[in-house]
């Protein structure tokens, strides 16, 4: 009783089963045919056993079907055709396999087919699918259960950088092994089912550049409601956040500037008049007195703040630029001649790639050499001693950049975010002005200063500017 049961339940999985299946003892002769084949055929199980030639249901496939019964091993997905009762021949995808014993031992062999034509309509419907995927401008990663990738569209590709063949079918955490915040919020998605929208996130791609995106997650069930895994979707807000810092950066230079312009002439007045008694007193003493020693170190505090004041003019009303036209591999030989000699004092290897072509842009020279100069000597300062520094120089047609790239202890994230911003720095004696001033400068120029910077593997500052319109 048990076993009639056991068997009816078998016969119940195989009739579930959505491929043709029937199997064959070893003379050749059918022992079952599911539900599914007998649908595709036209044909019931007693209608189908008088054929008694296996040729006659699967039409070509006899001698498959003796090499699998002879040697034992299956025949996977080749195409067949199998006759039906209305006289058509139906094109199937077939496969043979040996059929064993509890005892291993082989007593005939299982075929199973499924209709050509279906294939190719569920190959037609995945590839609508992936192409519709992408053609969605944001990234979309799809993952099984086990954080395995199953899909990569064109956008993940363009936005991280990455090309589907390379990332499919490998775990998230081995293709993105330092975003582990986004790897929690997977994980809590799969387990627990709580989806997130519009994380704010930022990530480094392969050519070192922060880009800003906003993730959200979503589960995966199939028309049953079961978990088939997670959508992961990247936004590019990049762009965005650029111009809302940049926004942040103009409001604070113009409240800089305001108290600029009402206090910094009333203090370099009376510090005018302090310097010129102070230059006074200093000639009634002679040479060789102790006192000569304080009045130097006195002009030389002097001198520090009207430069501090200088750099607080520069931000509530900057110099009108002087523009003309410079190749800017010109400009960045001068600096070159300039730091030379700094470079080597701190022993810092001072690499060039300057561009063979002219990269002619309007600028008002002395400022760019001074921005310049400027994010050289900090690098400096931030390598220490035996040290690498790259400034490399590119351009497409409507903008250059110019990098200057360092190997020194890079930048923690919370301080990078502040580098342009007033009276801020982390040096002992800085003024917090002088990135601020660079920054202001460029922007001037309609250009723009950018940061890419991972702590303990260095820094890139970006400076980008408009090439000049051609006449």
């Amino acid at each position: 009783m048990k076993y009639k049961t056991n068997e009816r339940l078998e016969e119940k999985i195989l009739d579930s089963i959505p491929v043709g299946i029937v199997t064959y003892d070893v003379n050749g002769d059918i022992t079952y045919v599911n539900k599914v084949a007998e649908t595709m055929t036209g044909y019931g199980l007693s209608e189908i056993r008088e054929f008694q030639k296996i040729n006659h249901v699967l039409e070509g496939d006899r001698e498959l079907f003796w090499k699998t019964l002879q040697s034992g091993q299956p025949f996977f997905g080749f195409e067949s055709y199998c006759p039906s009762r209305d006289g058509k021949e139906i094109p199937v995808v077939t496969s043979i396999a040996p059929l064993l014993n509890e005892r291993n031992e082989q007593i005939g062999t299982v075929a199973t087919f499924i209709d050509n034509s279906e294939i190719d309509r569920l190959r037609c419907v995945e590839e609508h699918a992936s192409l519709i995927l992408d053609h969605i401008t944001d990234g979309v990663i799809t993952l099984d259960p086990s954080c395995v990738i199953t899909g990569f569209n064109k956008g993940a590709e363009e936005l991280l950088g990455m090309d589907a063949s390379e990332v499919k079918y490998r775990k998230f955490e081995e293709v993105f092994p330092t975003e582990r915040d986004i790897r929690d919020k997977i994980h809590e998605t799969l387990t627990t089912g709580r989806e997130f929208k519009d994380l704010k996130v930022q990530l480094v791609d392969r050519e070192g550049t922060n880009k800003h995106f906003l993730i959200t997650t979503r589960v995966l069930r199939n028309r049953n409601e079961q978990d088939l895994g997670v959508m992961l979707t990247y936004k590019d807000i990049t762009l965005q956040e650029m111009l809302e810092a940049q926004m942040r950066q103009s409001e604070k230079l113009a409240v800089i500037g305001e108290l600029a312009a009402g206090t910094a002439h009333e203090i370099r007045n009376p510090l005018t008049s302090v310097k010129g008694f102070i230059q006074l007193l200093d000639q009634k003493y002679p040479s060789e007195s102790p006192e000569k020693a304080y009045f130097r170190i006195i002009l030389s505090e002097l001198d520090r703040v009207n430069e501090i004041i200088r750099e607080f003019l520069l931000l509530s009303k900057p110099t009108e630029p002087n523009l003309r036209l410079i190749d800017i591999n010109n400009v960045l030989e001068d600096v070159k001649t300039l730091m030379s000699s700094d470079a080597l004092l701190h022993n810092i290897n001072l690499e060039y790639h300057l561009s063979q072509a002219p990269i002619v842009c309007e600028v008002d020279v002395e400022q760019i050499k001074q921005v310049f100069i400027n994010l050289i000597r900090n690098a400096f300062e931030a390598i220490g001693l035996n040290g690498r520094l790259a400034v490399s120089v590119r351009a497409d047609n409507r903008q250059c950049e110019i990098r200057f790239t360092d190997n020194g202890p890079g930048i923690p994230t919370d301080t990078a975010a502040k580098l342009f911003e007033p009276f801020f720095t982390t040096k002992p004696e800085g003024t917090g002005l002088g990135l601020t001033v660079s920054y202001r400068i460029i922007q001037n120029h309609g250009g723009n200063i950018l940061v890419d910077t991972r702590e303990g593997e260095g820094a890139t500052f970006r400076v980008i500017l408009p090439l000049a319109m051609k006449s």
